[in-house]
């Protein structure tokens, strides 16, 4: 999947979301959501950002175990249309995932709970971005699925049925009308009895009508319990990590670092827990600001100097470094100290490349 797919993926999952996406955060989503065409994710055991997907508490929204083989769909009966909620919920990821319990938690109980029982496909995106709202999507080889909810208050004008093309059709459990649209099939489902939400379904280029029907004959709805089971078990590695990371940067409100490369996330840990590759980003972070810092000494490039001042002197605010240090993690204070040093002109160049040393 090229960069410009993962850029279209999380452009336009929802083409009716509000606020566009700024200079800076597109330019970050073409760099660490592109597939790496340095060399493969070795380590990307596919089925791991999938998990993430629906996350759970040790990723982002589901996490589980990660494999080389996603697990089949577990068979669950259909819930109830009234969408309410199961009585318990799954244990929370293992320790080997970068999945987000809390997120995975919360797609499971507010989001669409559909399942793809066509073979291969996985899920490398998920995020419950609001309450009774979220997106996801899903990638086959060089095909991508993407999947929003809305609340279901937002129906009437987001309904596709009045269109001229609409064609009824089932997606799981719900209802949804489907219209051809640029070459490819969007569905958007009714409001169903009792049901909060109201879900977009965009298909890739390449099906017809009826090679369209008989994908939907095998997309399912399922209870909590299975969706967080299958989703653990169909979550690309390679989309988690770039999930990870501009949540990295969004949550800070930062622009990537110039010397930032898509490539540098293969040289972190993914094996480990989202402690260990929330410390390696940081690290990778800080040492991406600090090059910069440096370049714009050694080139008397006075704009870069001063933007990268400013975006140093916000590493006590940055919400990952925040979160590690509840963790009992003393990272933060390091990169605090170093930075701090830096921008306010106090760090030696022993300093500097004692750090680089010991971090970079």
């Amino acid at each position: 999947m090229t960069g410009n797919a993962y850029d279209q993926m999380l452009r336009e999952a929802d083409p009716y979301r509000p606020g566009p996406i700024i200079a800076a955060d597109q330019e970050l989503l073409n760099q660490i959501m592109a597939e790496p065409r340095r060399k493969p994710y070795s380590r990307l055991a596919v089925v791991g950002v999938a998990a993430a997907v629906l996350i759970a508490a040790v990723g982002v929204v589901v996490a589980l175990n990660r494999t080389s083989a996603a697990p089949p769909v577990p068979a669950a009966p259909s819930p109830s249309p009234t969408l309410a909620p199961e009585p318990t919920m799954p244990a929370p990821p293992a320790a080997g995932s970068l999945l987000e319990p809390a997120k995975v938690s919360k797609a499971a109980k507010q989001g669409s709970r559909l399942v793809i029982g066509e073979p291969g496909w996985k899920i490398i995106h998920l995020e419950p971005f609001a309450d009774d709202g979220g997106e996801m999507a899903w990638e086959k080889g060089d095909r991508m699925i993407n999947s929003s909810w809305y609340p279901a208050s937002e129906y009437s004008y987001r309904r596709l049925d009045k269109q001229k093309s609409s064609e009824k059709v089932k997606l799981g459990d719900y209802t949804a009308w489907m219209v051809p649209q640029s070459g490819q099939f969007r569905l958007m489902t009714e409001p169903r009895p009792g049901g909060k939400i109201i879900v977009s379904f965009d298909l890739p280029p390449g099906y017809t009508k009826a090679s369209v029907r008989t994908f939907l004959a095998k997309v399912k709805t399922v209870g909590v319990e299975a969706w967080v089971a299958s989703a653990t078990g169909t979550v690309s590695r390679r989309g988690e990590m770039g999930d990870r990371a501009y949540r990295f940067f969004a949550d800070a409100g930062l622009g990537r670092p110039q010397s930032w490369e898509h490539e540098q996330l293969e040289d972190l840990p993914v094996e480990g827990s989202t402690f260990e590759f929330d410390s390696a980003l940081s690290k990778q972070v800080a040492c991406g600001f600090i090059a910069d810092w440096q370049q714009a000494e050694a080139n008397g490039n006075a704009a870069l100097l001063e933007a990268t001042r400013k975006t140093l002197l916000t590493s006590k605010d940055w919400t990952v470094l925040q979160d590690l240090e509840r963790q009992g993690s003393t990272l933060r204070t390091t990169i605090v100290e170093m930075t701090t040093r830096l921008a306010t002109d106090r760090a030696t160049p022993a300093d500097i490349k004692g750090y680089r040393q010991e971090f970079c």
